[in-house]
């Protein structure tokens, strides 16, 4: 434990809980008998070597009708809703990539009417694929224009 940890743990009466170590869904059920069999949170914060915010929080999250179940749910929403996220970014990612492929490769183009895919291949680093790809939809762009 570094020195602001300690002082962190001084200033606020916590314990520094071990990153990667949350609450499953077991916890959670264990922890709502412990609620209900009346244990202090300090107490449960012992039982489960967290921080007593911690086990407010997700006190908080277990009060009346809100159960543990209904919790694990909220978390596998936002598991969904994260990796909904990731594939967004990764399309749009590729999206920008190929924008930028046919960008630089109608370039080469324009300077160079008569090249080809080679040509383009050597100039750009680009993989044959790629150039393939996108080449015959921009040469006939680049060409017809001319």
């Amino acid at each position: 434990m570094d020195a602001y940890d300690s002082k962190k743990k001084d200033k606020y009466d916590i314990t520094i809980t071990p990153k990667g170590k949350h609450f499953t869904y077991s916890d959670r059920v264990e922890l709502e008998q412990m609620i209900k069999a009346g244990k202090s949170i300090p107490e449960m914060a012992a039982h489960f070597e967290k921080c007593t915010r911690s086990i407010t929080r997700e006190m908080e999250r277990c009060i009346g009708d809100y159960s543990a179940d209904e919790a694990q749910k909220d978390i596998q929403k936002a598991k969904e809703r994260q990796k909904m996220a990731a594939r967004t970014a990764v399309a749009t990612r590729i999206e920008k990539n190929e924008k930028e492929y046919k960008k630089i490769i109608r370039a080469c183009l324009k300077l160079d009417p008569k090249a080809d895919i080679i040509d383009i291949k050597i100039a750009t680093g680009f993989p044959i694929e790629r150039v393939e790809k996108y080449y015959d939809e921009i040469y006939q762009e680049v060409v017809k224009k001319k």
